[in-house]
């Protein structure tokens, strides 16, 4: 039998270190975090983060990260007995009555990617859209750069910056094109 082991990474800021076992990055910015560690260093890292403090992230080479300020994000947290805690920060926008014209889709299997993508994409647009076309939908947004793979830990996520025009161009031409029906 193989064994499937979870990959964690360190995370430091102002002395401070704890370890994340999933992260979604789009280029620098964090998407979506989880961490553990001391309870105190924690919650020293998520304010930091939220802050919009660089931090350090050590991958195979330490590299940068931050998230906006302006992003609104929810943080569940668990404390354990020992001190130990682990935060999972997650933008309030995963929540589907809180998507807007951009939004990060985050799971396990692409299958799930596929099916939430189709769900935000139709409560963002104005533009009517079949649930048959979502894999057709989610492989053209993804080839016309309207949806980004995120550099991620243990985890997929995909970026999607579209908007109203390029989706009203893509299925009125995907239509003629008999694409889709």
């Amino acid at each position: 039998m193989g064994t499937n082991t979870t990959r964690v990474e360190k995370i430091a800021y102002g002395g401070l270190e704890v370890y994340t076992d999933a992260y979604a990055l789009y280029e620098n910015e964090v998407m979506f975090m989880s961490m553990f560690g001391n309870k105190t260093a924690v919650k020293g890292l998520w304010s930091s983060l939220m802050l919009g403090k660089w931090i350090d992230l050590f991958t195979k080479v330490e590299r940068n990260i931050f998230a906006k300020e302006e992003n609104k994000w929810r943080i569940y947290m668990k404390s354990l007995a020992s001190g130990i805690a682990h935060a999972i920060l997650i933008p309030q926008q995963i929540h589907l009555k809180r998507v807007k014209d951009e939004f990060v889709i985050i799971g396990f299997s692409e299958e799930k990617i596929r099916e939430s993508f189709f769900l935000y994409l139709n409560k963002v647009s104005k533009i009517p859209l079949k649930k048959e076309w979502a894999d057709w939908l989610f492989l053209k947004a993804g080839r016309e750069d309207m949806l980004k793979e995120l550099t991620t830990l243990n985890i997929t996520a995909f970026y999607y910056q579209g908007n109203d025009d390029w989706l009203s161009e893509i299925v009125t031409s995907g239509i003629k094109g008999k694409n889709i029906n």
